[in-house]
């Protein structure tokens, strides 16, 4: 079963959206709504919001924030737009609030072009960069995040207004384009700013630095507290580390202890997925989530298809239900799974060409790729994208899993057994049985072989 979209390399970086810089001695109110919203503690956010006033171009994340608790708390949203106060509060701050609660709660696609048309107008740019930032970012659109970023350094103002939002923004693009080397030095060099700890924390679970990557987590606490991305970062780590059958007791145990984290959940059902409880996780789903947030909306649906593989006579609704999100590649890559499983093929090619002009060479879209290739006998073709796969999701023990049986499927024993050996060195948990098979497999690969028990004559003459 595949990983949710929250299991990525990028995990954090996605979820954080834009955050803070260093924190201060005395946190600012715009500084406490954002930690509220991070923990998910809605009451706070409103409470909070009831003091804020608007007084700094800066402060525009804790707009949102309070615009999030509305969502979330399925308030009057016209009511807490009229509510916004502050000397910097306008018709068009208004509209870019109204934009806003279009984006997270009904049609993102639709908010996109009301930011684009904020963002054409010098007085209004920094609402409409900072939603287009935003929007790119969570879509993990790199065209539009790249496009973004451009616009909102052509204007220095707005680039200082954005100042942190930009670093976090370059983290982001740095990681969908799979740079790892450039991830890893902006994260260094941005200290101990929210999105940079957790960028760190990325890489350094890719490398299999559990130490750093422990220590990193623990810094990020100390710094900005226990919220939800920390928790389901600290599940990767076990996931890393430990068996499924564990990680499913962590996972519960951490959901016990933080109900209101949702991506947690999506943890959770993830869990039971790795050790087949299949009807427990589509349980774990059934109830807590805030389907009220498009986000939480679209993951619902890609794991839908992942459960329960869309009908042929579904799979147009399908794509309709996913239309609001068309700017996302990860939504794009499961109309066109979709497609594939229902026998057509050519209809899931322009679905896999749009993804990858947002986002090339995203996992989930090589993933599709690779079905089709191997569907069509294109063997070589397969092995590519496979090991594409492979080290655009550094760190997934089932990528390489996959890629070591293709090999040995084609006759590259040697190159089976080179991944079965990295395996077996690995820092990851990796279960011994499945490393023995793919061990197996190669030796029957080798030229050679004769016998019947899995040994390789040729293998022993070595």
């Amino acid at each position: 079963m595949p990983p949710f979209r929250h299991s990525k390399l990028a995990l954090g970086l996605l979820a954080l959206a834009f955050c803070l810089g260093a924190r201060a001695a005395q946190p600012s109110l715009a500084e406490r709504l954002d930690h509220s919203e991070r923990m998910l503690d809605w009451p706070a956010v409103e409470t909070l919001a009831k003091q804020f006033v608007l007084k700094s171009r800066t402060d525009v994340y804790a707009v949102t924030s309070v615009l999030n608790a509305c969502v979330a708390r399925g308030c009057d949203e016209e009511g807490v737009v009229r509510g916004l106060r502050g000397p910097l509060v306008s018709d068009s701050v208004r509209e870019f609030a109204r934009a806003w609660l279009e984006y997270e709660a009904r049609d993102p696609s639709a908010a996109r072009e009301r930011f684009e048309a904020l963002s054409r107008d010098p007085d209004t740019a920094w609402l409409g960069i900072f939603g287009r930032l935003a929007y790119a970012a969570d879509a993990r659109n790199a065209a539009l995040l790249r496009e973004a970023v451009h616009d909102a350094r052509s204007n220095s103002q707005v680039a200082t207004d954005l100042a942190e939002d930009l670093r976090a923004s370059d983290l982001i693009l740095a990681s969908l384009e799979g740079n790892t080397e450039r991830g890893a030095a902006l994260a260094k060099e941005g200290g101990e700013t929210a999105s940079a700890l957790m960028a760190g924390f990325s890489y350094q679970l890719a490398a299999g630095d559990f130490t750093a990557a422990e220590q990193t987590l623990r810094r990020y606490v100390q710094l900005w507290g226990e919220d939800q991305d920390v928790v389901v970062s600290r599940i990767e780590l076990a996931r890393a580390q430990q068996p499924p059958e564990q990680v499913v007791v962590f996972a519960r145990r951490a959901l016990t202890t933080h109900p209101r984290f949702w991506k947690v959940r999506f943890e959770l059902a993830q869990a039971f997925l790795e050790v087949e409880q299949e009807e427990i996780a589509r349980a774990v789903l059934a109830k807590g989530l805030p389907t009220g947030f498009a986000e939480v909306r679209l993951e619902l649906a890609i794991v839908r298809n992942s459960f329960q593989r869309v009908r042929g006579d579904q799979v147009d609704e399908y794509a309709r239900e996913l239309e609001p999100w068309r700017d996302y590649p990860d939504a794009q890559a499961a109309v066109a799974s979709a497609l594939v499983e229902t026998g057509r093929a050519d209809d899931a090619l322009p679905y896999l060409d749009r993804a990858d002009a947002m986002t090339d060479s995203l996992p989930a879209t090589l993933g599709v790729r690779a079905r089709l290739a191997v569907e069509a006998g294109e063997t070589h073709e397969y092995l590519r994208l496979l090991e594409q796969v492979a080290t655009r999701s550094q760190g997934d023990v089932n990528a390489q899993l996959l890629l070591g049986f293709a090999y040995a499927e084609a006759g590259e024993s040697v190159k089976a057994a080179r991944v079965a050996e990295q395996l077996r060195h690995s820092p990851r948990y990796v279960k011994p049985e499945r490393i023995e098979l793919l061990e197996k497999a190669a030796r029957e690969a080798a030229p050679g072989f004769r016998t019947a028990d899995g040994g390789s004559r040729l293998a022993m003459r070595r």
